[in-house]
């Protein structure tokens, strides 16, 4: 975990593996494309692969930071 401030943690990967999916997920996103964190970051989600999916970019900005 990555400690960002005092009270809130970042779950990145629980394995080099999986941190390497993770990667290989962004590096695959279509240039029409951006990652988005379908639960958010700042509602608690984890950056985890299965908390990931490709949008489009007016999508994702719209989305923001709200659970769908």
């Amino acid at each position: 975990m990555i400690g960002v401030g005092k009270l809130a943690y970042i779950y990145i990967a629980e394995s080099f593996e999986e941190l390497n999916a993770i990667r290989e997920f962004y590096k695959k996103c279509p240039d029409d494309m951006t990652v988005d964190h379908i639960f958010p970051i700042s509602k608690g989600g984890s950056h985890t692969l299965d908390n990931l999916q490709y949008l489009p970019w007016r999508e994702n900005c719209r989305k923001s930071n709200k659970i769908l």
